[in-house]
């Protein structure tokens, strides 16, 4: 049941008279997670298009993180960076790993690496996660900590729908919960509701409305095997390689359509906190893993290190918290964790890399120094911030590098010639490296891989290289 329809029915309902927070006035928390949002897409993030009028509502009502940086532009290791507060070179947890063999590997996450919804389990808070499937999934260790958890891939729609049964079910003053709700409605293919389109593109009619119509036809064909891959794999990248400038604007208008359906859904979610007492009693976060590329720098989806894919919103509403706080000050994923914990007054674990950043503050006087984020596949990038500049490097046979200055050139369109720069940015990276090891074998972060027993001499030499098994 979509829209209006539902939230009618929403409000018909009877209040739970036992909800709310837990008998000891801890708060519930509800992590609301839109895979693959870059930040500028957001109204309240200065978006030319209305977006995301519901979402703008809530920052108003809240914190806003004007600079979020994600650890990672991919699924896995984003995610795994946000539970465990540990940076991808320590977790391990990339969506794919090629071995030098060629086999691809799909590392989980260590046993012995300690979730946020662990530590919110074992202190008392019900858990629960409702995902889109992909790589949210038990096979990639990401289920740690939750009493119940689904992952399937059916839109915003359904997985809202869902996470509200679920607190139907289980919100009650007895013990507090932590929901985390996640949607890939924004990830590529982009198929909104037929109409949703015309909200931000209403005067294309190039090329890609024929594309758009043969790829909702074939996502509801019976021959799709994995919903977020095929239909862009055969029917949108042929497309693309050839799309013009109006092509391209079309393709983000089609994730703008998206983001508007999303937005529609987290009313829902606020109506329904609202109807039953809970929205004071809870801290909602709404946030993403990392974001998207329009090929402001050549590509397409989320392959790359520029701010585009690392740039995610980060939006906070706390009980009895600060209203319409924007704040300036730099915020990462592994920062998530470790300043959620502080909220509730609990000790966060000794493996966490990230910082506090005392939400119901105001700006802290951080600055990106010493930022890094990765990515592995299908080439590897690194990214550094230091000092105002952000060094791009790239990490294959073809060793370059590219440096801009954020304030003056913030879409990363004109490289500065500072090749010093460039080497302090090595030097800074291969320290991290150092720390990231270090804290993987202090704190039994190391993957696991299956099949192990099976690996001959010459394989795991391979896989040690890659620091996924001792030599």
């Amino acid at each position: 049941m979509r829209g209006v329809a539902r939230l009618l029915l929403l409000l018909a309902a009877p209040a739970l008279g036992a909800c709310g927070g837990g008998g000891d006035g801890r708060p519930n928390v509800i992590l609301f997670l839109i895979d693959t949002l870059r930040a500028d897409h957001l109204s309240c993030y200065g978006h030319a298009a209305n977006t995301t009028p519901n979402l703008d509502a809530f920052a108003r009502e809240g914190i806003l993180f004007e600079n979020c940086w994600a650890q990672a532009p991919q699924t896995a290791p984003s995610h795994a960076t946000l539970f465990t507060s540990t940076e991808p070179a320590a977790h391990g947890i990339w969506n794919d790993v090629p071995s030098p063999s060629g086999e691809v590997l799909h590392p989980a996450l260590a046993d012995g690496a300690v979730t946020l919804a662990e530590v919110l389990r074992d202190a008392g808070w019900r858990t629960a996660a409702i995902a889109d499937g992909g790589w949210l999934i038990p096979e990639r260790g990401l289920d740690q900590g939750f009493e119940h958890f689904e992952s399937r891939t059916r839109g915003v729609v359904d997985r809202v729908q869902r996470g509200l049964e679920w607190l139907e079910d289980n919100a009650d003053r007895g013990r507090p919960f932590f929901l985390f709700l996640h949607t890939y409605e924004v990830h590529t293919p982009y198929l909104p509701p037929p109409g949703y389109e015309d909200r931000f593109a209403a005067d294309y009619r190039g090329p890609m409305r024929e594309v758009l119509a043969r790829a909702r036809a074939y996502a509801a064909s019976p021959e799709i095997a994995n919903p977020l891959t095929d239909v862009q794999k055969k029917i949108v990248n042929p497309a693309l390689a050839e799309a013009d400038e109006a092509d391209t604007a079309f393709v983000a208008a089609l994730y703008d359509a998206e983001l508007s359906l999303v937005d529609e859904q987290f009313a829902l979610l606020i109506g329904w906190l609202r109807v039953h007492d809970l929205l004071d009693r809870t801290i909602l976060i709404v946030t993403s893993d990392h974001g998207e590329e329009f090929a402001e720098h050549g590509e397409f989806g989320h392959k790359q290190v520029y701010e585009e894919c690392l740039r995610v919103p980060l939006l906070i509403r706390l009980p009895g918290g600060p209203r319409g706080l924007r704040r300036r000050d730099p915020a990462r994923l592994l920062d998530l964790a470790p300043s959620l914990l502080a909220e509730l007054g609990l000790e966060p674990p000794a493996a966490m890399a990230g910082r506090d950043l005392a939400w119901r503050g105001g700006d802290l006087g951080l600055d990106a120094d010493g930022f890094v984020a990765e990515t592995n596949h299908p080439r590897r990038q690194a990214a550094w911030r230091s000092g105002g500049r952000k060094v791009v490097l790239r990490l294959g046979p073809d060793r370059g590098g590219q440096v801009f200055d954020l304030a003056a050139d913030p879409d990363e369109k004109r490289p500065m010639d500072e090749p010093d720069w460039i080497g302090r940015a090595r030097t800074a990276l291969e320290a991290y490296h150092e720390l990231a090891t270090d804290r993987r074998e202090k704190f039994g972060l190391q993957p696991r891989l299956q099949g192990l027993e099976d690996l001959d001499p010459e394989q795991r030499a391979e896989l040690a290289q890659l620091g996924y098994v001792d030599q």
